[in-house]
């Protein structure tokens, strides 16, 4: 390989972009865009359990409250497969609307959510409990 057969830097640059340059996004466009669309999606999964479970705690059945102030009574939407797990993290059948009180008692693994198994539901080959059928919740020992 001779160097006369290497491109030189004037001859790339008569060759024209697929995109020009200014209308490429950035990454930092890209992951902006992407935590938008995020946040719309929590929203709208928020606003679907809320909804399904008409402000009603799934676990003691009182009214919740939506509010910032700290109080047992403030709604929380609960997953049940960690938000984390991407197949189900926005699918509204993997939400539970439950008080503050009974939440913390949830993450903590003092509280277990049951569901019979007609009521699960599947995501590839994987079955999960189902938000939207009835439930049971067991004290841990």
């Amino acid at each position: 390989m001779s160097l006369d057969s290497l491109t030189t830097l004037v001859d790339q640059q008569k060759v024209r972009r697929a995109t020009p340059k200014h209308e490429m996004t950035t990454r930092l466009s890209e992951k902006g865009a992407a935590i938008a669309d995020e946040k719309k999606q929590e929203a709208a999964w928020k606003k679907g359990v809320w909804k399904r479970d008409d402000g009603k705690c799934r676990v003691c059945h009182c009214h919740v409250k939506k509010t910032l102030t700290f109080e047992p009574k403030q709604g929380h939407c609960h997953h049940i497969k960690e938000r984390a797990h991407k197949p189900t993290r926005w699918d509204v059948r993997n939400g539970l609307l439950v008080c503050m009180e009974d939440h913390e008692r949830i993450e903590h693994n003092k509280l277990i959510p049951l569901q019979a198994a007609k009521h699960l539901f599947t995501v590839g080959t994987t079955q999960y409990l189902n938000g939207s059928q009835p439930m049971q919740f067991k004290e841990a020992k």
